[in-house]
Protein backbone atom coordinates (compact mmCIF):
# COMPACT_ATOMS: atom_id res chain seq x y z
CA UNK A 1 0.00 0.00 0.00
CA UNK A 2 2.76 2.44 0.90
CA UNK A 3 4.61 1.56 -2.32
CA UNK A 4 1.48 2.34 -4.42
CA UNK A 5 1.05 5.70 -2.70
CA UNK A 6 4.71 6.53 -3.32
CA UNK A 7 4.38 5.54 -6.99
CA UNK A 8 1.28 7.72 -7.43
CA UNK A 9 3.03 10.59 -5.70
CA UNK A 10 6.05 10.21 -8.05
CA UNK A 11 3.74 10.31 -11.05
CA UNK A 12 2.11 13.50 -9.84
CA UNK A 13 5.50 15.10 -9.29
CA UNK A 14 6.66 14.08 -12.75
CA UNK A 15 3.50 15.47 -14.35
CA UNK A 16 3.90 18.73 -12.47
CA UNK A 17 7.52 19.03 -13.56
CA UNK A 18 6.58 18.22 -17.18
CA UNK A 19 3.71 20.72 -17.12
CA UNK A 20 5.82 23.58 -15.84
CA UNK A 21 8.67 22.67 -18.20
CA UNK A 22 6.28 22.99 -21.14
CA UNK A 23 4.98 26.28 -19.77
CA UNK A 24 8.54 27.65 -19.44
CA UNK A 25 9.41 26.56 -23.00
CA UNK A 26 6.28 28.26 -24.34
CA UNK A 27 7.04 31.47 -22.45
CA UNK A 28 10.62 31.53 -23.78
CA UNK A 29 9.43 30.86 -27.33
CA UNK A 30 6.83 33.62 -27.15
CA UNK A 31 9.42 36.02 -25.76
CA UNK A 32 11.83 35.44 -28.63
CA UNK A 33 9.09 35.62 -31.25
CA UNK A 34 7.77 38.96 -30.08
CA UNK A 35 11.02 40.56 -28.89
CA UNK A 36 13.13 39.72 -31.93
CA UNK A 37 13.29 42.35 -34.67
CA UNK A 38 11.28 41.60 -37.81
CA UNK A 39 13.20 40.11 -40.73
CA UNK A 40 14.89 42.66 -42.97
CA UNK A 41 12.82 43.83 -45.90
CA UNK A 42 14.81 42.90 -49.03
CA UNK A 43 13.28 45.90 -50.81
CA UNK A 44 14.70 48.34 -48.25
CA UNK A 45 18.19 47.98 -49.72
CA UNK A 46 17.19 49.25 -53.15
CA UNK A 47 18.51 52.53 -54.52
CA UNK A 48 17.11 54.24 -57.60
CA UNK A 49 19.16 56.63 -59.72
CA UNK A 50 19.69 58.03 -63.17
CA UNK A 51 22.55 56.43 -65.04
CA UNK A 52 24.28 58.09 -67.97
CA UNK A 53 26.45 55.86 -70.15
CA UNK A 54 28.96 57.21 -72.64
CA UNK A 55 29.92 55.39 -75.80
CA UNK A 56 31.74 56.29 -79.03
CA UNK A 57 29.76 57.05 -82.16
CA UNK A 58 30.44 57.91 -85.77
CA UNK A 59 30.53 61.64 -85.04
CA UNK A 60 31.89 61.62 -81.48
CA UNK A 61 30.98 60.54 -77.97
CA UNK A 62 27.31 59.89 -77.24
CA UNK A 63 25.50 59.58 -73.93
CA UNK A 64 22.45 57.49 -73.07
CA UNK A 65 20.35 58.36 -69.98
CA UNK A 66 17.90 56.10 -68.17
CA UNK A 67 16.68 55.21 -64.68
CA UNK A 68 17.93 52.11 -62.91
CA UNK A 69 17.44 50.35 -59.57
CA UNK A 70 20.20 48.49 -57.76
CA UNK A 71 20.49 46.61 -54.48
CA UNK A 72 23.32 47.76 -52.20
CA UNK A 73 24.17 44.16 -51.23
CA UNK A 74 23.81 42.48 -54.61
CA UNK A 75 25.46 42.93 -58.01
CA UNK A 76 23.56 43.97 -61.09
CA UNK A 77 21.04 46.59 -62.13
CA UNK A 78 17.38 46.66 -63.10
CA UNK A 79 16.64 49.04 -65.92
CA UNK A 80 13.41 50.95 -65.29
CA UNK A 81 13.10 53.22 -68.33
CA UNK A 82 13.95 52.95 -72.03
CA UNK A 83 13.54 56.59 -72.94
CA UNK A 84 16.69 57.39 -74.91
CA UNK A 85 16.37 60.87 -73.47
CA UNK A 86 17.18 62.59 -70.17
CA UNK A 87 14.93 61.57 -67.25
CA UNK A 88 15.54 63.39 -63.98
CA UNK A 89 15.15 62.91 -60.23
CA UNK A 90 13.52 59.52 -59.65
CA UNK A 91 11.69 59.31 -56.31
CA UNK A 92 10.08 56.35 -54.51
CA UNK A 93 6.48 56.10 -53.40
CA UNK A 94 6.22 55.52 -49.61
CA UNK A 95 5.65 51.77 -49.95
CA UNK A 96 8.33 51.37 -52.62
CA UNK A 97 6.06 49.98 -55.33
CA UNK A 98 6.24 53.00 -57.66
CA UNK A 99 8.79 55.50 -58.93
CA UNK A 100 8.02 59.04 -60.09
CA UNK A 101 10.41 61.01 -62.29
CA UNK A 102 10.47 63.90 -64.73
CA UNK A 103 11.06 63.51 -68.43
CA UNK A 104 10.22 65.37 -71.61
CA UNK A 105 8.88 68.34 -69.61
CA UNK A 106 6.40 66.13 -67.73
CA UNK A 107 5.96 64.17 -64.51
CA UNK A 108 5.65 60.40 -64.93
CA UNK A 109 5.02 57.40 -62.69
CA UNK A 110 6.00 53.77 -63.23
CA UNK A 111 5.96 50.58 -61.19
CA UNK A 112 9.21 49.77 -59.44
CA UNK A 113 9.93 47.09 -62.06
CA UNK A 114 9.50 49.58 -64.91
CA UNK A 115 6.04 48.46 -66.02
CA UNK A 116 2.89 50.53 -66.35
CA UNK A 117 4.39 53.95 -67.04
CA UNK A 118 1.86 56.78 -67.18
CA UNK A 119 1.89 60.54 -67.35
CA UNK A 120 0.81 62.43 -64.23
CA UNK A 121 1.50 66.02 -65.26
CA UNK A 122 2.75 67.58 -68.49
CA UNK A 123 4.06 71.08 -69.16
CA UNK A 124 2.51 71.05 -72.63
CA UNK A 125 -0.96 70.79 -71.12
CA UNK A 126 -0.62 74.41 -70.00
CA UNK A 127 0.20 73.53 -66.43
CA UNK A 128 3.75 73.40 -65.06
CA UNK A 129 7.26 72.32 -65.98
CA UNK A 130 7.90 69.87 -63.12
CA UNK A 131 11.40 69.21 -61.75
CA UNK A 132 12.78 67.50 -58.63
CA UNK A 133 9.68 65.48 -57.62
CA UNK A 134 9.38 64.23 -54.03
CA UNK A 135 6.63 61.83 -52.90
CA UNK A 136 4.77 62.67 -49.68
CA UNK A 137 4.90 60.16 -46.78
CA UNK A 138 1.17 59.43 -47.12
CA UNK A 139 1.52 58.72 -50.84
CA UNK A 140 -1.21 61.19 -51.82
CA UNK A 141 0.91 64.13 -52.98
CA UNK A 142 4.07 64.94 -54.90
CA UNK A 143 6.02 68.13 -54.33
CA UNK A 144 8.09 69.51 -57.20
CA UNK A 145 9.90 72.61 -58.41
CA UNK A 146 9.00 74.71 -61.42
CA UNK A 147 11.43 77.49 -62.35
CA UNK A 148 12.41 77.96 -58.69
CA UNK A 149 8.79 77.85 -57.51
CA UNK A 150 7.58 75.02 -55.33
CA UNK A 151 4.27 73.25 -55.83
CA UNK A 152 2.37 70.37 -54.26
CA UNK A 153 0.32 68.15 -56.56
CA UNK A 154 -2.62 66.15 -55.23
CA UNK A 155 -2.29 62.88 -57.14
CA UNK A 156 -5.97 61.99 -56.92
CA UNK A 157 -7.51 65.32 -57.93
CA UNK A 158 -4.52 66.74 -59.93
CA UNK A 159 -4.96 69.96 -57.94
CA UNK A 160 -1.85 72.14 -57.72
CA UNK A 161 -1.02 74.36 -54.76
CA UNK A 162 1.81 76.90 -54.75
CA UNK A 163 4.03 76.57 -51.70
CA UNK A 164 4.73 79.99 -50.25
CA UNK A 165 4.88 83.29 -52.13
CA UNK A 166 7.24 84.89 -54.66
CA UNK A 167 9.91 85.31 -51.99
CA UNK A 168 10.15 81.52 -51.65
CA UNK A 169 12.39 80.41 -54.50
CA UNK A 170 13.49 76.82 -54.26
CA UNK A 171 14.31 73.46 -55.81
CA UNK A 172 14.94 69.93 -54.51
CA UNK A 173 12.04 69.56 -52.03
CA UNK A 174 12.21 66.88 -49.33
CA UNK A 175 9.25 65.94 -47.09
CA UNK A 176 9.61 65.58 -43.35
CA UNK A 177 8.68 62.05 -42.21
CA UNK A 178 5.45 63.28 -40.60
CA UNK A 179 4.46 65.12 -43.81
CA UNK A 180 4.06 68.50 -42.11
CA UNK A 181 7.10 70.30 -43.56
CA UNK A 182 9.28 70.46 -46.64
CA UNK A 183 13.00 71.15 -46.67
CA UNK A 184 14.40 72.49 -49.93
CA UNK A 185 17.31 74.20 -51.61
CA UNK A 186 16.54 77.89 -51.23
CA UNK A 187 17.75 80.89 -53.21
CA UNK A 188 17.07 84.38 -51.93
CA UNK A 189 15.25 86.64 -54.46
CA UNK A 190 17.85 89.35 -53.77
CA UNK A 191 20.72 87.09 -54.81
CA UNK A 192 22.13 87.42 -58.32
CA UNK A 193 24.54 84.51 -57.91
CA UNK A 194 22.99 81.19 -58.89
CA UNK A 195 25.43 79.37 -56.62
CA UNK A 196 24.47 81.09 -53.36
CA UNK A 197 22.01 78.45 -52.23
CA UNK A 198 20.96 77.62 -48.69
CA UNK A 199 18.66 75.12 -46.97
CA UNK A 200 15.16 76.28 -46.09
CA UNK A 201 12.18 74.65 -44.37
CA UNK A 202 8.52 75.57 -44.74
CA UNK A 203 5.19 74.14 -43.56
CA UNK A 204 3.16 72.48 -46.30
CA UNK A 205 0.50 75.18 -45.95
CA UNK A 206 3.15 77.75 -46.95
CA UNK A 207 3.62 79.21 -43.47
CA UNK A 208 6.60 79.54 -41.16
CA UNK A 209 9.51 79.63 -43.62
CA UNK A 210 12.90 79.27 -41.89
CA UNK A 211 16.31 79.56 -43.54
CA UNK A 212 18.45 76.94 -41.81
CA UNK A 213 21.87 77.65 -43.37
CA UNK A 214 23.57 80.77 -44.68
CA UNK A 215 23.87 81.32 -48.44
CA UNK A 216 26.93 79.08 -48.74
CA UNK A 217 26.10 76.73 -51.63
CA UNK A 218 24.14 74.33 -49.40
CA UNK A 219 21.88 72.01 -51.42
CA UNK A 220 20.17 68.62 -51.74
CA UNK A 221 18.58 68.30 -48.27
CA UNK A 222 16.99 65.07 -47.10
CA UNK A 223 15.31 64.40 -43.75
CA UNK A 224 16.44 61.45 -41.65
CA UNK A 225 13.76 58.76 -41.18
CA UNK A 226 13.18 59.84 -37.55
CA UNK A 227 12.89 63.52 -38.55
CA UNK A 228 15.65 64.66 -36.20
CA UNK A 229 18.39 65.33 -38.78
CA UNK A 230 18.84 66.72 -42.29
CA UNK A 231 21.69 65.61 -44.51
CA UNK A 232 22.82 67.98 -47.27
CA UNK A 233 25.75 69.03 -49.42
CA UNK A 234 27.83 72.17 -49.12
CA UNK A 235 30.58 73.02 -51.60
CA UNK A 236 30.34 69.44 -52.89
CA UNK A 237 30.94 67.92 -49.44
CA UNK A 238 28.42 66.05 -47.29
CA UNK A 239 27.16 67.49 -44.01
CA UNK A 240 24.43 66.75 -41.48
CA UNK A 241 22.60 69.02 -39.06
CA UNK A 242 19.74 68.97 -36.61
CA UNK A 243 16.33 69.63 -38.11
CA UNK A 244 16.39 73.16 -36.67
CA UNK A 245 19.70 74.00 -38.40
CA UNK A 246 21.94 73.61 -35.34
CA UNK A 247 24.81 71.18 -34.83
CA UNK A 248 26.22 71.12 -38.37
CA UNK A 249 28.79 68.33 -38.83
CA UNK A 250 30.95 67.40 -41.81
CA UNK A 251 30.60 63.75 -42.80
CA UNK A 252 32.71 63.62 -45.95
CA UNK A 253 35.20 66.05 -47.43
CA UNK A 254 36.97 63.95 -50.08
CA UNK A 255 36.62 64.27 -53.88
CA UNK A 256 33.26 65.73 -54.92
CA UNK A 257 30.19 64.21 -53.28
CA UNK A 258 26.52 64.70 -54.15
CA UNK A 259 22.91 63.60 -53.48
CA UNK A 260 23.15 62.04 -50.01
CA UNK A 261 20.21 59.80 -49.07
CA UNK A 262 19.35 57.96 -45.84
CA UNK A 263 18.79 54.23 -45.44
CA UNK A 264 15.31 53.40 -44.07
CA UNK A 265 16.71 52.67 -40.59
CA UNK A 266 18.72 55.90 -40.53
CA UNK A 267 21.98 54.06 -39.85
CA UNK A 268 23.59 54.58 -43.26
CA UNK A 269 23.84 57.23 -45.95
CA UNK A 270 24.39 56.59 -49.64
CA UNK A 271 25.95 59.21 -51.89
CA UNK A 272 27.64 59.74 -55.23
CA UNK A 273 31.29 60.73 -55.49
CA UNK A 274 33.36 61.59 -58.51
CA UNK A 275 37.11 62.10 -58.76
CA UNK A 276 37.80 65.39 -60.52
CA UNK A 277 40.37 63.83 -62.84
CA UNK A 278 37.67 61.68 -64.45
CA UNK A 279 35.72 64.50 -66.10
CA UNK A 280 35.81 65.73 -69.66
CA UNK A 281 33.77 68.11 -71.76
CA UNK A 282 31.49 67.35 -74.68
CA UNK A 283 32.13 69.99 -77.28
CA UNK A 284 29.02 69.05 -79.24
CA UNK A 285 26.65 69.23 -76.28
CA UNK A 286 28.53 71.94 -74.36
CA UNK A 287 28.52 70.24 -70.99
CA UNK A 288 30.85 68.36 -68.70
CA UNK A 289 30.52 64.59 -68.27
CA UNK A 290 32.04 63.12 -65.13
CA UNK A 291 32.38 59.45 -64.25
CA UNK A 292 31.11 58.69 -60.76
CA UNK A 293 30.67 55.90 -58.23
CA UNK A 294 28.02 55.00 -55.67
CA UNK A 295 29.08 54.81 -52.00
CA UNK A 296 27.54 54.10 -48.62
CA UNK A 297 28.77 55.08 -45.17
CA UNK A 298 27.56 55.02 -41.59
CA UNK A 299 25.44 58.00 -40.57
CA UNK A 300 28.40 59.38 -38.59
CA UNK A 301 30.62 59.37 -41.70
CA UNK A 302 32.58 56.24 -40.82
CA UNK A 303 33.07 53.01 -42.76
CA UNK A 304 32.88 54.45 -46.28
CA UNK A 305 32.42 51.73 -48.88
CA UNK A 306 32.12 51.86 -52.65
CA UNK A 307 29.24 49.65 -53.73
CA UNK A 308 28.96 50.42 -57.44
CA UNK A 309 31.88 51.29 -59.66
CA UNK A 310 30.61 52.11 -63.12
CA UNK A 311 33.05 52.32 -66.02
CA UNK A 312 32.41 55.21 -68.42
CA UNK A 313 29.17 56.03 -66.61
CA UNK A 314 27.70 58.79 -64.47
CA UNK A 315 25.40 58.12 -61.50
CA UNK A 316 23.10 60.95 -60.40
CA UNK A 317 19.94 61.75 -58.41
CA UNK A 318 20.00 58.76 -56.08
CA UNK A 319 17.31 57.88 -53.54
CA UNK A 320 17.16 54.97 -51.09
CA UNK A 321 13.90 53.01 -51.09
CA UNK A 322 11.72 53.41 -47.96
Amino acid sequence: MGREVATSFDRVIRWIILYYSVVVVIIIAVYFVFSSPPPADPNSDRIVYRLASSFPGATGIFVNYDIYVTNVDKPGLTRITYLNDIPERPTWSPNGDKIAYTWNRGLYVTSSDGSGQYELLWEGSGKRFPLDPAWSPNGKQIAFADVSKLYILDIGTKRLVRLGNDSIRGIEPSWSPDGSKIAFTYQSPSSHNSRTYSIGVINIDGSNFVQLTPADDSASPEWSPDGHKIVFTRNENIHVMNADGTGVETLRQVDKSFWPTWSPDGKRIAFVSRPTQRCYEFVTYIFEFCYSELYIMNSDGSNVEMIKKRTNENIAFIEWAP
